[in-house]
């Protein structure tokens, strides 16, 4: 990966886990939706001023009711976290690519 590239797709560890747990009300309030859990996939990230995220997450609202959301996700410099955009429509095996 070149200084500022896209990192290539890796599976989400507990550090990762833990970046969608922290903006998963924020990701609530922009689907209008509740989820009963939120399970980060997998995940590429870039060096920016911070590190960006754009992570892959399976949500479950209930029994017949699940998603796969693409989250783009900021941690700055001060290690404050930001929920920046999402994209929704995505499968299981949708590849990860930069969204505005």
């Amino acid at each position: 990966m070149s200084c500022g590239g896209l990192s290539e797709t890796l599976d989400a560890d507990p550090d990762i886990q833990k970046i969608a747990d922290q903006v998963k009300d924020d990701l609530e309030k922009m689907a209008d939706k509740c989820f009963l859990y939120l399970q980060a996939i997998q995940y590429r990230f870039q060096i920016v001023a911070g590190t960006l995220y754009y992570i892959k997450v399976y949500a479950f609202v209930k029994e017949d009711e699940s998603y796969y959301y693409h989250l783009k996700v900021i941690q700055k410099i001060s290690g404050n976290l930001e929920l920046l955009a999402f994209q929704d429509g995505h499968d299981c095996d949708d590849p990860i690519e930069p969204f505005e």
